[in-house]
Formats: structure tokens, sequence, C-alpha cells
């Protein structure tokens, strides 16, 4: 690791240790594996949060080259391009989206 790196690792350290609640000595320790390491050992210990999307449903960025004309308009819509653009292929084409596990779940409740 260099300087730099261990520098930055260290001032993160020193930041969450300033934090209210205890910072294990087992964190401390993983400043030298890295920054991000001791950050979400730290904040994060039981695996708490958003569980990951199921891989057929994650976005994907793609470079497209598009006319002037149609930038300027999907700018103008409200919303973000990839929910315009995607919406727009499900109905010219009729493709059918994948169902997610919550999904399936609220459906089966009848929500």
């Amino acid at each position: 690791m260099s300087g730099s790196k261990k520098a930055l690792a260290m001032w993160g350290i020193q930041q969450l240790t300033r934090a209210k609640e205890p910072i294990p000595e087992s964190t401390k320790a993983a400043a030298g594996t890295g920054f991000n390491a001791a950050v979400k050992s730290a904040r994060n210990p039981r695996g708490s949060g958003r569980k990951p999307s199921p891989p057929e449903l994650k976005k994907i960025q793609l470079g497209l080259k598009l006319p002037g004309w149609l930038i300027a308009w999907l700018r103008a819509q409200p919303g973000s391009m990839a929910s315009l653009i995607e919406d727009a292929l499900i109905a010219r084409h009729g493709l059918v989206a994948p169902v997610s596990k919550i999904d399936k779940l609220l459906l089966s409740k009848g929500e």
C-alpha cells in the first residue's frame, strides 16, 4: 500500500473513532488492508442494508449515439432517460421484464 493510501486509511479510522460508538481493535487493524474494509466493518457489522439485485435486473451502462433532437426531447421529459428508453422498447417490441422475488411476493399477496 502506498504512503498516501495508508495515510488516507488512517485518517478515515481517526474520523470513525470520533463516532459515539467505539470501534473494535480488529477494525483499526484493518486500516492496512484499505479504507473501505475498515469503514464497512465499522459501520455495517451485521451486513444490514439493501441486498444486491439479481443479475438480470441490474442496470448496465451502455454508450449510445442518438440524434441531437432525440437527446433534447429525452432531457426535457420528467424521469430518467433510461426509464423512458426501457418503457419505449418494452411497449414497441412487446418485451416482458423479469420479475424479482419481491415483485412475486407482492403479486402473490394481491397488492
